[in-house]
């Protein structure tokens, strides 16, 4: 299989290069010249602004794959819930449900028509005024006067344009596509022909999230390299790469056992490439 790392042109090499020479000293052991690329990559080979997007993931903290919520309800009660303004169909709807829900869950609920003075007095039997926007009540503002609090609350609303993701981008030639069953799971098995080549992974999937893991297996047994979770990739794209210190057996799973209504439809370019020692015969000359 042919290294992407060879097809580099000069000026891409050259970002490659002076990118390293940037940020070697957070650079850790396993942070190949795949690594790097991805980084280029997303910055459309801007050496400067690459580096600037690694300190500050370096700053933050290693990308979270998915968010854990904690709350923490010691010395609290169930507290009334409100949504304003309820829209007409949602009162039709909840005089429905609410046949099928217990009395005391029933008298948490309140619905509010767009009145404001009746559902900013409800809110502050329950919220502080200085906890609160002056939009619900408070007396929150931003700095320039907003009383929507814009700086601090996110307001919703329309996605820019700019931030749209085009399914297109993935149907290409590097992309293969499959469809993993509900309850079933599929796998892709590599060996590295080289000591330190290089696993790569992209995929996405079509409508929901599925889990994704990697194991490798030799004569001493399995060893699980990436534990089996959950990945939102009709989301966003998962990307991740990993240098493969042995000759074992790469397993990449992908795994819909625990969905027994919905087949996942996948695009995913995984690959095993062999280090490439021209980069690094490159950067020496260089430094």
């Amino acid at each position: 299989m042919g290294s992407p790392l060879k097809a580099l042109q000069d000026d891409e090499r050259f970002a490659l290069m002076k990118f390293r020479r940037s940020v070697q000293a957070i650079l850790e052991p396993h942070h190949d010249d795949q690594f790097l690329l991805r980084w280029l990559r997303a910055r459309k080979w801007d050496p400067v602004a690459a580096e600037k997007m690694l300190r500050d993931r370096k700053k933050h903290g290693p990308g979270a794959g998915q968010v854990t919520v904690i709350f923490d309800m010691e010395g609290f009660n169930l507290r009334p819930l409100m949504w304003r303004p309820a829209p007409k169909v949602f009162a039709f709807a909840f005089s429905i449900a609410k046949k099928f829900m217990n009395e005391y869950t029933i008298s948490k609920i309140q619905i509010y028509k767009a009145d404001p003075p009746r559902w900013k007095n409800a809110i502050l039997k329950v919220v502080s005024k200085d906890q609160l926007p002056v939009h619900f009540g408070g007396t929150l503002t931003d700095p320039d006067g907003n009383p929507r609090l814009t700086t601090k609350i996110c307001q919703g609303g329309k996605v820019p344009k700019d931030l749209y993701v085009n399914k297109n981008d993935i149907h290409n030639e590097d992309y293969k596509t499959t469809i993993v069953r509900k309850g079933d799971k599929f796998k892709i098995e590599l060996t590295p022909e080289k000591l330190g080549s290089i696993l790569s992974w992209e995929f996405k999937t079509e409508d929901h999230d599925i889990k994704f893991g990697i194991v490798k297996r030799n004569d001493s047994g399995e060893k699980i390299v990436v534990p089996v979770h959950r990945v939102a990739a009709h989301q966003l794209e998962e990307v991740g790469v990993l240098t493969c210190e042995d000759f074992s057996t790469y397993s990449i799973v992908f795994d819909n056992s625990y969905s027994l209504m919905r087949n996942k439809k996948i695009f995913y370019n995984i690959r095993m490439e062999e280090p490439n020692e021209n980069l690094q015969e490159i950067a020496l000359r260089d430094s």
